[in-house]
C-alpha cells in the first residue's frame, strides 16, 4: 500500500470513530463474502447461501442474463450462474446487487440539497464506462472494473449516511459559475467538515466491507490514480477516466466538472487517445437506459 494510501486510511479512520459507523450491508452479502474467503467452498454452499435471498438472487441473475455477459443461453439458477461465471465473478455481481440496496437505503438520508439518486445514476454510468474501458486496453476483468467503478464514489455514501446536512454545505460550498459548472474541489471542503474526503473513506469503507484490494484502491484514489501502487494503477486511472467521461454526459453529477479533461500522464499509463474516449462516451450514452433498467 502506497503511503498515500496508508495516510488515507489513517484519516478516514479517525473519521469513522467520529461520525459512527458505516452503512450495513445485506447480511447475507457479509455472509457470502466471508464463505467467499474459503478456497474450497463448492457451488452448491455458495448457491445456498445466495438464495436465502430471493431479492438477491433475482438482481444477481438479471445481471447474468444482461448484455454485459452475452451468454448463449439464459441462465435460470444460482447454482448454474456459480458453476458458468466462477467465484469472482459471482463476488464483484453479489457486491453490485447489493449496493443497489444499500444505495437505496442511505437515499432515504437525500434531501432537496443534495439527491441520492443523481449520484447512484453516476456511479453506474461510471461502472459502465470502466468497463468498455477495460474491453478497450485489453487489460484486467470487465467484472472488476465495472464494481470498482460502480463504487468509486461510496466514501460521498458515507458522508451522507453520517451527515447529510454536512454534506450538503460541503456541495453548497463548491460554488457553481454561470453555467452550473463547480469551481472549487469537494474534496477541500470534506477535509474541513469530516476530517477526510470521500476518496479516504471511501477506501476504508471498502476494507470495513471487505471488498477486494483493487476496489478499495480504485476508491481511494480515483482523482489521482498515478497515485496507486503500481499493480492496481491501471484499474484506478480507468476508473478516473470512466468518472471523467460519465460527468461529461447531460445532467451529470452535481459535484464533478462536465469535462473530459484528462491528464496525458494518465492516457499514457493506459496508452489510450482521447479519440477512444469519445468513442467510449458515445457507447455510454447509448447504453446508460439498459444499465439503468438492470441495476434499477
Amino acid at each position: 500500500m502506497s503511503d498515500t494510501a496508508v495516510e488515507a486510511v489513517d484519516a478516514s479512520g479517525l473519521q469513522i470513530n467520529r461520525f459512527g459507523n458505516l452503512p450495513a450491508l445485506p447480511e447475507v452479502t457479509s455472509r457470502i463474502m466471508s464463505a467467499l474467503k474459503d478456497p474450497d467452498i463448492r457451488p452448491g454452499e455458495l448457491s445456498r447461501l445466495i438464495t436465502s435471498d430471493v431479492a438477491l438472487s433475482a438482481r444477481i441473475l438479471k445481471v447474468v442474463n444482461s448484455v454485459f455477459y452475452g451468454l448463449p443461453r439464459q441462465i435460470s439458477s444460482i447454482e448454474r450462474a456459480v458453476v458458468v461465471l466462477g467465484r469472482n465473478a459471482v463476488r464483484n455481481i453479489t457486491i453490485a446487487a447489493s449496493m443497489a440496496k444499500v444505495f437505496n437505503a442511505t437515499g432515504r438520508l437525500s434531501n432537496t440539497r443534495f439527491n441520492m439518486k443523481t449520484l447512484w445514476t453516476h456511479s453506474t454510468a461510471t461502472a459502465s464506462a470502466s468497463r468498455l474501458l477495460c474491453q478497450e486496453i485489453h487489460h484486467g476483468d470487465p467484472n472488476e472494473y465495472f464494481l470498482a467503478g460502480l463504487t468509486h464514489d461510496i466514501g460521498i455514501m458515507a458522508e451522507l449516511y453520517w451527515s447529510h446536512e454536512l454534506l450538503a454545505d460541503c456541495v453548497d460550498q463548491t460554488i457553481v459559475d454561470s453555467n452550473g459548472v463547480p469551481v472549487k474541489d469537494l474534496r477541500t471542503f470534506e477535509m474541513a467538515a469530516f476530517g477526510a474526503d470521500h476518496e479516504q473513506s471511501g477506501c476504508t469503507a471498502c476494507e470495513e466491507w471487505n471488498f477486494p484490494k483493487p476496489i478499495a484502491v480504485a476508491a481511494g484514489s480515483h482523482h489521482e490514480p498515478l497515485t496507486a501502487e503500481e499493480e492496481h494503477r491501471k484499474l484506478a486511472a480507468v476508473v478516473h477516466i470512466a468518472d471523467r467521461i460519465s460527468a461529461s454526459l447531460p445532467e451529470s453529477f452535481r459535484v464533478d466538472l462536465p469535462t473530459l479533461d484528462v491528464s496525458d500522464d494518465v492516457l499514457d499509463e493506459l496508452r489510450l487517445n482521447r479519440d477512444s474516449m469519445e468513442r467510449i462516451r458515445d457507447f455510454l450514452i447509448a447504453e446508460m437506459a439498459e444499465v439503468q433498467q438492470i441495476f434499477s
